[in-house]
């Protein structure tokens, strides 16, 4: 145990391992992500753990899920499995014994990542006690070294014998200290320090029950940044599941917000919707969608080397609305393919609903004054579509600079339920520090674009001049293009006439 406690104030080198998961996160959390995402993302940080392990193969720990359905378990028990873990169903429903732990060695005791009306921990065995001090398991969870996860006691109410290694089912009791490191040898536990936890709040409002609270409390351990996010998301696809009928088509409409200590927060306020694809019904995508984009954005706060606030606190409210709510973009036109810089335009778009409706929105445009004898793009689409779009033609747009760049890009997150319209010029801009400099006189173009400027420069192959919204109550999706040229206006024929 000396050794162990020798080893407390060191830590593994992760800088740069969490924040290569980051660009993965942020193109998640503002284009969306295929069912692979958490699969392909936990692999990542799993082979990144392994390296710091030096290839130790660790032995597989109980993780307990209490108050959840067997269904979500096995739906992600090979993620578990892959991070180390023999995933099982809990004893309980999540609730907390009061009373309070003594440890011994032989001593049953939990490590918590989720604690609250549901929970998720590991459960192992007190090897030695010294004091305020214990150490635990016998072996290492994941080998990262320092660490601050919760600790408790636990009740045991079965044994499962194996030659390979006998592993204990209980339920934890109380908090009781934090584990500080996780070695090869086992996890320190430290009696006299509590643990740092981020309070997560869920209020569920649906037609088929009365309002329902969830309150949780997740782990908040840097070592643990590529895997907490996804133990949160799991816990919130059961609680949202609770909310709907079971094999039946619903909508989702999610509110909230993430606090950060500072005092800024990223709010939440998007609709999800399970939709029939290829005459294939997919119940239940809205609340997955829904629990993403909270633990997407979660990962993104967490995976990052920035210096910045923590998260204070995760408060979420789910309205289930039964049926299906989507409308795709079928078509966009303009009242006029050319006009005088200045005049206004009006753009017409046609929107086709899951109920064969064609819902018709108009949207008048004032071009901006200055651009003579240019041809622009004008894009209606989805948020995630025209996101998508400016990723392809101004990646670095989106690779955060600073925790504020970082923060300004999740903030300017746009929505699911909202059709956008864009108006771009084709310019000889730059990129500089993640900031869009546009219409640049040749001159000073050269300067910042010449190899020895300082900061990061790309040249732009296009630019955002407008954009406007119009909310709508469904899901949006798809985009159109247009191309629009602006004249040269009256007077500027004149002058260039008299010339």
């Amino acid at each position: 145990m000396t050794n162990i406690i020798d080893f407390e104030k060191k830590r593994f080198n992760t800088v740069g391992l969490s924040s290569s998961l980051l660009p993965h996160y942020v193109n998640a959390v503002l284009v969306g992500s295929d069912a692979d995402f958490w699969t392909e993302l936990l692999q990542s940080g799993n082979r990144q753990s392994d390296a710091l392990s030096f290839n130790i193969q660790k032995i597989s720990s109980p993780l307990l899920f209490s108050g959840f359905q067997s269904e979500i378990v096995k739906e992600n028990q090979s993620v578990f499995q892959n991070m180390g873990f023999s995933p099982m169903i809990g004893a309980g429903n999540g609730e907390r014994s009061s009373e309070k732990a003594v440890f011994v060695p032989g001593s049953a005791i939990s490590v918590l990542f989720l604690t609250g009306d549901l929970s998720i921990e590991a459960t192992g065995t007190v090897t030695a006690v010294n004091q305020q001090q214990l150490l635990a398991f016998g072996h290492s969870l994941f080998n990262l070294g320092a660490i601050e996860l919760p600790l408790a006691g636990a009740q045991i109410y079965a044994t499962l014998p194996s030659l390979m290694g006998s592993s204990k089912m209980g339920a934890a009791t109380t908090i009781a200290g934090t584990f500080l490191q996780d070695r090869i040898s086992g996890a320190l536990g430290d009696l006299s320090r509590m643990p740092k936890m981020i309070p997560v709040s869920l209020t569920i409002d649906s037609p088929f029950h009365d309002p329902r609270n969830y309150s949780f409390s997740l782990a908040n351990d840097p070592a643990f940044n590529h895997l907490l996010p996804f133990f949160l998301r799991t816990a919130l696809i059961q609680a949202m599941q609770m909310a709907r009928l079971a094999g039946e088509q619903n909508s989702s409409l999610l509110q909230g917000e993430i606090a950060l200590n500072d005092g800024r927060s990223i709010k939440l306020n998007d609709l999800f919707t399970s939709r029939q694809s290829l005459g294939f019904l997919n119940p239940g995508a809205d609340v997955v969608d829904a629990a993403d984009l909270v633990t997407q954005l979660l990962g993104t706060l967490k995976v990052h080397d920035f210096v910045g606030p923590d998260i204070k606190a995760i408060a979420l409210k789910l309205k289930t609305l039964p049926g299906e709510r989507y409308a795709r973009i079928e078509s966009a036109t303009v009242d006029k393919s050319s006009v005088y810089n200045g005049e206004s335009i009006t753009v017409t778009v046609t929107l086709h609903d899951q109920k064969d409706q064609i819902i018709t929105l108009q949207k008048k445009i004032d071009v901006p004054k200055g651009m003579d004898g240019s041809r622009f793009q004008l894009i209606v689409a989805s948020g995630a579509s025209l996101s998508n779009y400016e990723m392809q033609v101004n990646r670095n747009k989106f690779v955060p600079q600073d925790f504020d760049h970082l923060f300004q890009l999740l903030s300017d997150r746009r929505s699911t339920q909202n059709v956008y319209i864009q108006l771009r010029k084709i310019d000889n801009g730059l990129m500089v520090n993640g900031q869009e400099l546009n219409s640049i006189p040749p001159s000073i173009y050269n300067v910042l674009n010449s190899r020895t400027s300082r900061g990061i420069t790309t040249p732009l192959r296009d630019c955002a001049l407008l954009e406007e919204v119009i909310p709508q109550e469904q899901v949006i999706l798809g985009s159109q293009r247009l191309t629009l040229l602006i004249k040269p206006s009256n007077r500027a024929r004149i002058q260039s006439l008299n010339k």
